[in-house]
């Protein structure tokens, strides 16, 4: 049985070789695979990927390896794939354009499509319903608009893998106008504030800090991202991954049901007096000192006190009241 693999038709607009178109279209029809496969989800980049090496691409449409290189740098540079290198191994293949799988059912034509992917609808088309009238019945085809954006599967890869409330990924991906990778940046903050928050407080892979099995957050992410984007508009802030990281952990305190750490009372230090410092003598100097006025003051006689005892004893109580000697 032969396999047909489906090409989006916007590649027809985008000025792509003919190899280009059908490098993209491999690549595109493996992706169908990989997102039915939780092991190809890569949750740094937040989003499924593909392995395909250039030497089994060179070998499905027949062309050389330098050939595949060009094709894949063209396709880089037209924003329509990006790769994640690996150590020694083959890179990562993300489809930012990626054209999610779907069911619909038609209820006035009672066709179901289940698991069906339409990337060739060209991204303009509109959708439009069999109109009946009385009894005529429009036999025209019904045509559906199956354009899935890639800030859409983003959505839906964020809420399934990381279990963030639906109106808080609404909100992150207006504020960054759609774009995924901003979007992306905006969701690294916020698991970074969790986390730095979580291991401070030996709350890592607790139930508390968990998405879908906190309440709180559950109910009060959206509001807080609203008030921080708000703030960060009014300021016109180009970059605010400090602020934004800041605000959340304050935010992701509250929701653990962490208790502030309440402040020291600062007690002004009392300022030391200086007490004076009595010099005494000791016993001997004492002694001989008062015996030596005593005897000075009562007779006109040569004091007992050499001249050299005299000097020793000056020198002595000049040590001790730390005086000049002279």
């Amino acid at each position: 049985m032969e396999q047909f693999i489906k090409t989006p038709t916007f590649l027809f607009n985008e000025g792509l070789t003919g190899n280009e178109i059908l490098v993209y279209s491999l690549i595109n029809d493996r992706m169908q695979s990989s997102v039915k496969r939780e092991s190809f989800y890569d949750n740094e980049n937040m989003d499924y990927y593909v392995i395909f090496t250039r030497e089994e691409l060179a070998e499905k449409i027949n062309a050389s390896e330098k050939t595949i290189s060009r094709c894949l740098n063209h396709l880089i540079s037209k924003g329509l794939i990006t790769l994640k290198r690996q150590f020694n191994s083959a890179s990562k293949i993300f489809l930012p354009y990626f054209e999610k799988p779907f069911e619909y059912t038609d209820t006035n034509s009672q066709d179901k499509l289940s698991d069906t992917v339409r990337p060739n609808c060209p991204l303009n088309q509109t959708n439009t319903k069999h109109i009946q009238d009385n009894n005529t019945v429009n036999t025209e085809p019904t045509v559906f608009n199956f354009k899935y954006s890639a800030i859409d599967a983003w959505k839906q890869a964020t809420e399934a893998k990381i279990k963030l409330p639906s109106d808080a990924v609404d909100t992150i991906a207006k504020f960054t106008n759609g774009n995924v990778n901003d979007a992306k940046n905006v969701v690294k903050c916020l698991l970074s504030a969790r986390n730095v928050v979580a291991r401070q407080n030996d709350l890592a892979n607790s139930e508390v800090s968990q998405f879908e099995t906190n309440d709180n957050i559950q109910s009060k992410l959206n509001s807080k991202l609203i008030n921080i984007f708000e703030y960060i508009k009014e300021h016109q802030y180009t970059e605010f991954n400090g602020y934004l990281i800041a605000s959340l952990k304050t935010f992701f305190v509250e929701t653990f049901g962490i208790k502030a750490d309440e402040p020291e009372e600062h007690v002004a230090p009392k300022a030391l007096k200086k007490n004076s410092i009595k010099e005494t003598l000791p016993e001997w100097a004492k002694r001989n000192k008062e015996q030596y006025h005593q005897y000075s003051a009562t007779t006109t006689e040569v004091s007992t006190l050499s001249s050299e005892q005299e000097a020793e004893l000056d020198r002595k109580l000049a040590m001790l009241r730390k005086e000049p000697i002279a």
